[in-house]
């Protein structure tokens, strides 16, 4: 059996990356959120959340802004 999943559009993958961020408490600018969407949409849904958990706890780690390190690990 074969099951089809529909592809996100841009504006989905940014609404779903925006809950992602506040659910883990992450401010992200709007400049960031359109930069991880369109990585979204050249990789996957799981791999954009999971670099911006990564982007976020790098940012911890050398104490500046979570939405910088995004295109470092990118």
């Amino acid at each position: 059996m074969i099951i089809q999943t529909m592809v996100y559009t841009l504006q989905e993958l940014k609404q779903i990356i925006k809950i992602q961020a506040q659910t883990e408490g992450i401010h992200i600018s709007e400049k960031a959120l359109n930069h991880l969407g369109e990585i979204g949409t050249k990789t996957t849904l799981r791999y954009t959340v999971q670099l911006l958990t990564l982007a976020n706890l790098l940012a911890k780690i050398n104490g500046k802004d979570a939405t910088k390190p995004v295109r470092h690990n990118y």
